[in-house]
């Protein structure tokens, strides 16, 4: 009885699955996952967690691949820049980053969680999407709209941060600490911002616009606009940035190692600089990003 109540459950779910956009995300998650961990700069359970990641973004459509493929060859290529300088600033600094699965899911959990719920919950509507088959139509689900700006919100908002992040601590002026404006800090400080970190993120909005926009051009999507797509893109990336931003001063551990090295977290000859060790690099990341989204969702929603 199991096998056969198993049978019929499959050939019912098969009938329903869009076999040609599971195909398609698998294929390319699988692609991005392979070079990433033949670069080094994933582990095994790392590419397991960016395979996830990359799948929930492909599925929402090309505009959603094309986020994602902007925002990882982007920062692949920023992250390389200035690598004698980040060396001098970060402790146990890595080119190749070697991200975890922790890490990996810390950075775009969000979205993965973001469209499982969405399919889940869509399961009643008309024409809309189920856990099993990744459709975003906003001509038949309402929500669909939504979605795809979100995934979007989530990406720019970790393009911004990252480019923020990697091209600030190369100014040749010494950051300011964003909850105290009047104070200098060490370049590598959490909350520390300056003009080039900030005109980066902008930059980073921007390109990631021009490539959601090229997703859209490639296969259009009811309802969804060029101007929506680079304003959710540039605001999130700017904003989401200046998020990440408050929450390091505010709740990230900054000290200075007699050696120049910068601390995140307490430890022995570290002289504090600002912040309190409440969160984690990788938790400011998870809660920076869900303030973007929400905030994102507020504006765009369903009224």
């Amino acid at each position: 009885k199991v096998t056969v109540s198993v049978l019929y459950w499959f050939n019912i779910m098969a009938s329903e699955i869009d076999w040609n956009t599971i195909g398609t995300s698998v294929l390319l998650s699988s692609l991005l996952c392979l070079r990433s961990y033949r670069k080094g700069s994933l582990t095994n359970a790392g590419c397991v967690a960016a395979f996830f990641v990359g799948y929930a973004s492909c599925a929402m459509g090309s505009i959603g691949f094309m986020s994602l493929i902007t925002f990882y060859l982007s920062c692949t290529f920023i992250t390389k820049l200035g690598k004698s300088v980040k060396a001098k600033i970060e402790i146990g600094y890595n080119p190749k980053g070697h991200r975890t699965a922790w890490q990996v899911l810390c950075n775009g959990g969000v979205v993965v969680a973001m469209v499982c719920a969405r399919w889940t919950l869509a399961g009643d509507a008309p024409g809309a999407s189920s856990w099993w088959s990744p459709r975003a139509d906003p001509a038949t689900d309402p929500w669909a709209k939504l979605l795809i700006l979100l995934v979007v919100a989530h990406n720019a908002a970790c393009q911004g941060d990252t480019w923020s992040s990697e091209l600030g601590v190369l100014s040749k002026s010494p950051p300011r600490l964003i909850t105290q404006p009047w104070r200098h800090v060490p370049a590598g400080t959490n909350g520390g911002v300056t003009v080039v970190g900030l005109a980066a993120a902008l930059a980073g909005g921007l390109l990631l616009g021009a490539g959601c926009i090229a997703g859209q051009w490639m296969r259009p999507v009811a309802d969804v606009t060029a101007r929506e797509l680079m304003a959710v893109c540039v605001g999130a990336s700017l904003g989401g940035t200046l998020v990440d931003s408050v929450l390091g001063a505010l709740f990230q551990f900054s000290g200075v190692l007699p050696d120049g090295h910068i601390a995140n977290q307490p430890m022995k000859g570290a002289r504090h600089i600002c912040g309190r060790a409440i969160l984690s690099n990788n938790g400011v990341n998870v809660v920076s990003a869900i303030i973007t989204v929400a905030a994102v969702a507020a504006l765009y929603g369903p009224q």
